[in-house]
């Protein structure tokens, strides 16, 4: 059984503006189900703190609500090898887009913060300082940052921990 681990935001700062988005390819209607004829299961273990939705990619590319799975819970969904499925808060949310393994796929959701830092002046000022701001909570910094306010206040993106 495949293991990937998934991060949730669970907002410490600002929300990213990539939160409030539908997933890549998924307006312009590239992802959506095909003929399905090869059952599968995908497991979502929802570690986090968070109540997510999870939606099917319809044929026509729509989502279509399935279910909702509570914080600290599991949930397996039946499915095909050809459909996707999106994790979100909300309707216009995407948290992550999934499709299913030639075999059962587990999804973990972990928590994701944003942990403040002074400026940071790039990739590679974020590289030094970024995942040793991320160890004071004993988390794992993803590789993500941003400004918060430039020349003033960064946020290091870090996943797990006690955040």
């Amino acid at each position: 059984m495949r293991i990937l681990v998934f991060a949730m935001i669970c907002l410490w700062a600002v929300l990213p503006a990539s939160a409030h988005a539908k997933c890549t390819g998924e307006e312009q209607g590239f992802v959506k189900s095909r003929k399905g004829e090869m059952p599968v299961d995908i497991v979502f273990d929802n570690k986090s703190s968070d109540r997510l939705v999870l939606y099917w990619i319809d044929y026509n590319g729509k989502r279509q609500k399935y279910a909702t799975i509570k914080p600290k819970t599991t949930f397996t969904q039946s499915t095909f090898l050809t459909h996707p499925w999106v994790l979100a808060r909300g309707t216009n949310d995407c948290y992550g887009l999934f499709w299913p393994d030639g075999q059962t796929r587990t999804i973990v959701i972990e928590s994701l913060y944003e942990v403040k830092s002074g400026p940071l002046w790039g990739d590679n000022d974020a590289a030094d300082v970024c995942p040793k701001k991320c160890a004071e909570w004993e988390a794992r910094w993803t590789g993500e940052w941003r400004n918060v306010i430039p020349a003033v206040r960064s946020a290091c993106q870090c996943i797990g921990g006690t955040g």
